[in-house]
């Protein structure tokens, strides 16, 4: 009787154990996602610093922001695609980032005749032509008062870092993009 109440005894400090365990293994999370939402809480609270560059260029700083997959796939959904499309894995992002612009840009130029030979005859338009280094506008104005009009602009740019612990943790995808088969 006595041996088997130590056995008993002996059970019931191993499942003690075991729980005690797991409620630390349990808090050490929920410490690390308290500090993640501090962390983005401070992200989202702060301003947007805008400074110059020693060359002279504008810039501007924010604090990044810590997403878990499961947040990143809900709330970030036309990154997740491209993050897909590239063949990446969503869990292995350390870093990523969308940036689009709004381009308003106010054009005056002046509008030139022009010529457009077509076999036997001729057609008379005015062409319009302007360029800086971030936009380029041409255009002709048709007899009827239509204007066909071409504006390039490169606006959006996706930035993605991912996470690697060995050599052999590229996916075929990814190896693509590296140009290489490691």
């Amino acid at each position: 009787m006595r041996n088997k109440a130590f056995l008993i005894l002996i059970a019931l400090c191993g499942l003690l154990m075991a729980v005690t365990f797991g409620l630390w293994a349990y808090c050490s999370k929920l410490k690390s996602e308290k500090e993640r939402l501090d962390g983005n809480q401070t992200a989202l609270l702060e301003k947007i610093k805008f400074y110059q560059t020693e060359s002279g260029k504008s810039a501007a700083s924010v604090q990044a922001l810590t997403l878990s997959k499961s947040e990143v796939e809900k709330h970030c959904a036309d990154l997740t695609n491209t993050v897909k499309e590239l063949d990446l894995k969503v869990k292995r992002l350390q870093a990523a980032s969308t940036n689009a612009t709004k381009t308003e840009v106010e054009v005056q130029t002046i509008v030139k005749d022009s010529i457009i030979y077509r076999d036997t005859s001729y057609l008379k338009v005015q062409a319009i032509r302007w360029k800086d280094p971030w936009i380029n506008v041409d255009g002709l104005i048709m007899p009827d008062k239509k204007l066909d009009l071409r504006i390039q602009s490169v606006d959006t740019l996706f930035q993605v870092g991912i996470e690697c612990l060995s050599n052999g943790c590229f996916s075929d995808g990814e190896q693509r993009l590296l140009g290489k088969k490691l």
